[in-house]
């Protein structure tokens, strides 16, 4: 039967040297000086790692004795072993030590299994929580921002609202008559519908930053289409104007939450992420 023995130290599983020495019939200081001579070398050190030596004090009856002890991993130990000739004492020795760290290792992996399944549980628990933390807080923005027409509508409950009342009136300077009305959506409507302010610089610079990364850059007229009545005054068609305004509304969401949860609340979104730009597919 063997006497090898494998415990953990250090988050490392060792063995004893002097139990190696005791499995192949040698005596420890025998074993101590191979290890001094053929592990506490640079080489060795490189492949197998530091060997951890401790002290132990002994009470003798001559009083206190120290002694040094190698405490050897796995690798060390059997290169340590292989510097033994092949005796049916040493081949046994060799098979009984891979056995003792295979069973020490199945032992650690029975123990600990369970406990990081349960950690790893109570993470996902965790960020479980937070998730719903996030689009409660997320969901409580839009719907303070966003009138309830909008929000029934991107629910798809109610067909799209109605165009809004207020709009910019562009009036010929000469006769003081109004030009006409735009065929399609407006970014004053898009600023309004997203429960912004129309008349604020900050919230239109706010809109059009998110429109043009989302592919709709409003000062070129990229993917605008212009208003009949006047050319360089671009509108939305309104085909489009409702995946572009869940884009604005999930952008806006997304700079007051980590994760934006507000898209996945109102369905697929059709966003698709290219780089730091987000690009808004059209049929």
């Amino acid at each position: 039967m063997t006497i090898l023995a494998v415990i953990e130290s250090n988050g490392v599983l060792v063995i004893d040297y002097r139990l190696i020495g005791a499995e192949l019939g040698i005596q420890p200081k025998n074993v101590l000086a191979n290890v001094d001579k053929h592990l506490t070398t640079p080489d060795s050190e490189a492949i197998f790692g530091r060997v951890a030596f401790e002290t132990e004090t002994l009470k003798t009856k001559g009083g206190k004795q120290s002694t040094r002890v190698a405490y050897l991993n796995q690798p060390q130990a059997e290169f340590l072993m292989t510097l033994s000739r092949n005796t049916p004492q040493v081949i046994a020795a060799k098979r009984n030590l891979v056995h003792a760290f295979e069973k020490a290792k199945q032992l650690i992996k029975e123990k600990v299994s369970p406990q990081s399944q349960e950690l790893e549980l109570k993470k996902l628990e965790l960020q479980l929580v937070q998730a719903k933390q996030r689009y409660l807080e997320t969901s409580h923005a839009i719907q303070l921002s966003t009138s309830p027409a909008t929000l029934a509508w991107l629910r798809g409950e109610t067909p799209p609202p109605p165009k809004i009342e207020y709009r910019e009136r562009f009036v010929d300077p000469r006769t003081g008559k109004e030009l006409g009305s735009a065929e399609g959506r407006s970014l004053t409507q898009l600023i309004t519908d997203a429960g912004l302010n129309p008349k604020s610089t900050k919230d239109r610079q706010q809109v059009k930053r998110i429109l043009k990364n989302c592919g709709f850059d409003y000062d070129k007229q990229q993917c605008w289409v212009t208003a009949s009545y006047l050319n360089k005054y671009p509108v939305l068609e309104d085909k489009t104007y409702e995946r572009v305004l869940r884009a604005v509304l999930a952008e806006i969401a997304a700079e007051g939450a980590e994760t934006n949860l507000f898209v996945h609340h109102f369905g697929a979104s059709v966003l698709t992420g290219q780089s730091q730009s987000q690009v808004l597919q059209l049929e």
